[in-house]
């Protein structure tokens, strides 16, 4: 890229308006590192470190910040170490047993279920072209693809146009 310094010149020089991706590379996208954060999901069996540190990205809209912390808690607490389909489970029957009466825990639970099930039923085995189509269909199931519809107040203009020209690179790329 030594013809980067001629280029901004020769735009400056005439006032033209541009922009150059340099130095901003696909694996410091923070939309990029959700993106590669689901594999480290489902390949760690769900452990409960891997899923929150995905459920925390500006990116998903799963659940709230606060219902996450709640979340965080519950499972230190019951001492739950995975969030696969029986740690789900697990937790569930524990604070049911509890207390039948918080909604709010309730709504958490089935959010995660939620988010979680289509990463349960990824395939463990595919062809290029079935993992492909599962994988892009994964993502926008969880809601990631479309994340420059969200309002993203976490983001500056210049992060979300970051964001999204990564996201199109990807696209190209994979």
């Amino acid at each position: 890229e030594s013809y980067v310094p001629q280029i901004r010149q020769v735009f400056r020089e005439f006032q033209i308006p541009y922009h150059l991706s340099t130095g901003f590379g696909l694996a410091q996208s923070p939309l990029i590192q959700t993106f590669r954060n689901v594999f480290k999901v489902i390949e760690s069996g769900f452990e409960i470190h891997k899923v929150l540190e995905l459920l925390r990205s500006p990116f998903i809209p799963a659940i709230s910040m606060k219902q996450l912390q709640d979340l965080q808690k519950l499972l230190y607490e019951y001492r739950i170490s995975y969030l696969n389909r029986n740690g789900i489970d697990k937790l569930e029957h524990l604070k049911a047993a509890q207390n039948d009466e918080e909604q709010e825990f309730h709504t958490v639970i089935a959010a995660l279920y939620t988010f979680l099930e289509p990463l349960h039923n990824f395939p463990a085995e595919a062809t290029i072209g079935q993992f492909k189509a599962a994988y892009i269909n994964l993502l926008d199931l969880c809601n990631i693809l479309n994340w420059y519809q969200r309002p993203n107040e976490h983001l500056t203009e210049r992060q979300k146009e970051n964001e999204f020209r990564a996201l199109n690179r990807f696209m190209k790329l994979f």
